[in-house]
């Protein structure tokens, strides 16, 4: 089902799921909503222009199981992991959000 989202709840101490969203065709931020990916990544100066990112939003399910994060692609022996297991990984870790989840280069 291609247009389920994937949410994943750190703790019932925050029941808000968190949630990655995709800003750009570069970009994706882990964050509990789109407005407030998109207000701290206008904040970090992700973005050089005050328009809103286009076609920004939700990951699927399908795309957080089919994206692949590459832990440094610089090297070769470096991690690699599912989006769902590297979001699991950072909420694990007690991560703040909303952060940068993921880049590459245009």
């Amino acid at each position: 089902m291609a247009d389920e989202t994937f949410t994943l709840t750190p703790s019932p101490a925050d029941p808000q799921p968190v949630k990655v969203f995709r800003l750009d065709d570069y970009t994706w931020w882990a964050g509990y909503s789109l407005k407030q990916c998109i207000e701290q990544a206008f904040t970090e100066e992700w973005f050089c222009n005050s328009s809103q990112p286009i076609n920004a939003r939700e990951c699927t399910t399908d795309e957080m199981e089919g994206l692949i994060f590459v832990e440094c692609c610089d090297e070769p022996d470096s991690e690699q992991r599912t989006f769902t297991a590297e979001l699991a990984r950072r909420i694990a870790a007690g991560e703040q959000f909303p952060q940068l989840f993921a880049c590459m280069e245009s």
